[in-house]
């Protein structure tokens, strides 16, 4: 049997390193062949500010964003689909993280570990698998 602590610390690291929407972002620039400055431009924003968002140290603020990024683009219908469900996923993921964080400090990880599952769904997480099977014989 593993150790629940380490199946959860696996677990924050897992959510921590999620990419989807910086990943997604940096394809469509490349697709596109948009400099991220001039994108910057375009909508507004410091280069800085995108350079974060390719990098995955950041998240644009809202869906607005979202929405000129993906005009700035040029994408396709299903491509700004894709762009806001990446935003997010990843900004749900984001937000999942400090909330098993607390209560992991307060002995509580099992039941937000369970509900950190059912929001994910269990087949999206190879940890969640492992997690849900964990004790059962």
């Amino acid at each position: 049997m593993s150790n629940p602590d380490n199946t959860v610390e696996q677990f924050l690291c897992q959510l921590r390193a999620y990419t989807l929407f910086a990943e997604l972002f940096e394809h469509y620039l490349c697709k596109q062949q948009v400099m991220a400055a001039h994108l910057a431009e375009q909508i507004h924003v410091e280069a800085a500010t995108v350079s974060n968002w390719r990098k995955n140290k950041r998240l644009p603020d809202n869906l607005g964003l979202i929405h000129q990024m993906a005009v700035a683009l040029n994408l396709s219908p299903p491509e700004q689909e894709n762009l806001v469900v990446a935003w997010c996923n990843t900004r749900m993921v984001r937000d999942l993280v400090p909330y098993l964080e607390a209560a992991t400090q307060t002995g509580d990880a099992d039941h937000a570990m369970r509900l950190i599952k059912r929001i994910l769904g269990v087949s999206h997480w190879p940890m969640a698998k492992r997690i849900s099977g964990a004790g059962e014989e």
